[in-house]
This record gives C-alpha cells, structure tokens and sequence, in this order.
C-alpha cells in the first residue's frame, strides 16, 4: 500500500483472494475504493461433496482421472473443460490458506471496509455458491454490485469465451468508476456524455 499512489485502489480476487482484497479493504478503508471479488464465499456452506473434492485437488497422491475428477466437481460448471487445470495447485500453499481462514474471523473482511464492491458469481459454483453473493447484496445494499453468470462454476474466468468477455467488461467499469469518482475523467463520467458512461445493474 505504501508504494501505491494517492488515488483510488482497486483491489481484484478470486476465492482466497477475495478474502484478503476484503481484508485489505477492512484494513485501508480510506485507501481501497473498490472490490472486485470472483467466486466470494464466507458464509454460506459448501455444497455437499464440494469440502472433500476440494481437499482431493490438492492431493498429489490421488490417480490423474481422479484427481481430474475433483478438479471438474469443485472448480467448473458442467460441460466447462477442466484440463485446463490439470497442473497448478500446490498444497503447500492451501495449507497456508486454511490457517489463515482459521485464523481470521469473518467479521474482520466480511464487510470490505466502505469500499464499493463489484461480486460475481457463478451459478454452478458448488464451493463458494452463489447464496453468498446475494447475503452481501442484502446486507450492504447501494454499495453491491451483483452479477450472478450462468455456466460459471468457481473458477469464473474459466467459465467459456462469454463468461470472459463479461466479467472483462464488468472489470473495465469497476476500474472507469473509481476513476470517475476520482475525477479523473472529469466532467465526462456522466451517463450520456458518449466517455466513460456506466450501466450499473447494482
């Protein structure tokens, strides 16, 4: 933060990511302006089978078919290609994020601060689901914007080309509103001055 310039921070994560840029924000309020969260959990219970399968991805042991196997259920929606997951998950590092998810409270991130947030959701998410999104809409109202997308599962970016183009765009707005509110683009942030008009569904 310390390295980071004076205007508005936007703070982008996914899953466990999701949690720090929340704890981040809890932590700058006056810094982070905006949130961006992919797959946000917290609150609302796995669906079943969703724990075990997740445990399953970061087990070295397990055969390839099996292993890919707890990759589909946890991470994608059905009919999404899962090999493209087939290497990268590193158990040392869960490891680390389940301490620190055990060591930190809910309360402490669950609220971002008074930062906007932009939560994206994916419908099929089976281990963050999409109950959680729409707990932080009621709960923080005109400050959310929800955007739930069929055919995600938890990995969203990896929810086919739609899905991506999407969430590049909702990114692009989250990133042009803080601007805008920055004043950055000056008087050209009005919605129907044809520069940096917003369509918010929040």
């Amino acid at each position: 933060m310390a390295a980071a310039d004076d205007g508005p921070i936007i703070v982008i994560g996914h899953d466990f990511g999701q949690r720090v840029a929340r704890m981040v924000a809890a932590l700058y309020p006056d810094r982070v302006e905006s949130v961006v969260m992919l797959g946000a959990g917290g609150k609302v219970p796995m669906r079943p089978g969703a724990g075990e399968a997740l445990g399953a991805v970061f087990d070295a042991t397990l055969p390839p078919d099996q292993h890919m196997d707890a990759v589909r259920f946890a991470f994608f929606a059905p009919g999404n290609d899962p090999e493209v997951r087939r290497d990268g998950w590193y158990p040392a590092v869960a490891r680390m994020q389940t301490a620190a998810t055990k060591a930190s409270r809910v309360e402490e991130w669950w609220g971002a601060g008074k930062a906007r947030l932009l939560v994206v959701v994916g419908l099929q998410d089976v281990v963050a689901p999409p109950e959680n999104g729409r707990l932080i809409k009621d709960e923080f109202g005109d400050r959310v914007t929800l955007q739930e997308i069929d055919g995600a599962g938890h990995l969203v970016l990896h929810g086919g080309p739609m899905v991506r183009i999407h969430l590049t765009n909702l990114t692009s707005r989250a990133i042009i509103r803080a601007s805008c509110l920055e004043g950055r683009f000056g008087s050209g942030c009005g919605s129907g001055s044809g520069k940096a008009s917003i369509a918010d569904h929040s």
